[in-house]
């Protein structure tokens, strides 16, 4: 899981590509890599993932913090 695999498939997802459309969702950079965020209530960007990588990054984050909550 890294940022430019994340940008491929939201380059490919159509539900990903809607929500670029909708007020709230914008392009931020992440180390040179542009990748569609969605602005929570409290003003922080978040990056969307597309259904492809979910279980992928739940993996990525198992892995890397352990059992954190859901």
């Amino acid at each position: 899981l890294n940022f430019p695999d994340i940008a491929a498939a939201q380059a490919t997802d159509p539900i990903v590509q809607n929500d670029a459309m909708m007020q709230g969702f914008a392009y931020q950079d992440y180390h040179g890599t542009q990748l569609l965020c969605r602005q929570s209530n409290d003003g922080q960007w978040k990056i969307v993932i597309p259904e492809l990588l979910i279980n992928n990054t739940v993996r990525w984050y198992h892995s890397i913090m352990g059992h954190v909550g859901s």
